[in-house]
């Protein structure tokens, strides 16, 4: 059960709880910009543009918040992938912690058309999104977009297109990938790996709230945190997965055995 902050109080949901008064992100649908080959999968995404001070999230929302949603109607024959998740920031608001993003943003989105399309034949897609936007308090907002395709696309949209798909985590065979319950914390050890932030995909896994320790000794990162509830029940055979975001370089997919 996500934790929400409405009207500076902490409430226990999993729907939208308060009406949107104004508009706190801008959003709107934009594609990619690279034409597709015949037969190969289309790049569009949701753009976000966040008020100063205000923020969504990732699809482990940390201490609060919901993951944004988006719902597609599409031709005949075409298909979409889930949101192609960027890697989230740590965003800190007093003793909670949560995981998403601010400023500009694009959620990428893989769609699929069907056999034998022509990427010059004109197309409509429409989605539904839907998110909740926080600053002290939060607010569940929304809309119904449409683009046509092939569709034109602005330099700086391009840009910030490929700025957020480089965002998007990478798979990466670490030589070492441990994950430990030890004094009340999760510990997770990667190598090769620099300094950077864990992630972890499962909600509930560690306290977001409680700042996490990262120790460098030579190729090897340390991360800890502390645990939280579902961190302290899992068996002591389950796969930890996450995101390593380092300080500089592709964010990249985590696949630790807890032991």
């Amino acid at each position: 059960m996500r934790k929400i902050l409405v009207a500076g109080c902490l409430l226990f949901a999993s729907f939208p709880v308060a009406a949107a008064e104004a508009m706190h992100v801008e959003a709107s649908l934009i594609a990619s910009g690279a034409s597709p080959a015949r037969d190969a999968p289309l790049w569009v995404g949701l753009k976000m543009r966040h008020q100063a001070g205000w923020h969504t999230y990732w699809k482990n929302p940390g201490d609060a918040g919901m993951p944004t949603r988006i719902d597609w109607t599409l031709p005949a024959g075409w298909s979409a992938s889930g949101i192609e998740w960027p890697a989230p920031a740590r965003i800190q608001l007093g003793p909670l912690a949560s995981y998403g993003y601010e400023g500009d943003l694009v959620l990428p989105v893989k769609l699929i058309p069907p056999s034998g399309w022509d990427a010059k034949s004109p197309v409509r897609i429409s989605a539904k999104a839907n998110w909740l936007v926080c600053k002290e308090i939060c607010i569940p907002e929304g809309g119904n977009f449409t683009l046509s395709l092939p569709a034109r696309v602005s330099e700086p949209d391009r840009k910030l297109f490929d700025a957020w798909r480089e965002r998007v985590p990478v798979s990466f065979r670490f030589t070492k990938a441990t994950a430990e319950r030890n004094a009340g914390r999760l510990v997770v050890t990667l190598e090769p790996a620099g300094s950077g932030q864990f992630f972890p995909e499962r909600e509930e896994l560690v306290e977001p709230g409680d700042p996490p320790q990262v120790t460098i000794t030579g190729k090897r990162a340390t991360w800890s945190a502390k645990l939280g509830v579902q961190g302290k029940t899992l068996a002591a055979t389950a796969m930890i997965s996450g995101v390593w975001v380092p300080e500089s370089g592709k964010p990249l997919f985590v696949q630790a055995k807890l032991r």
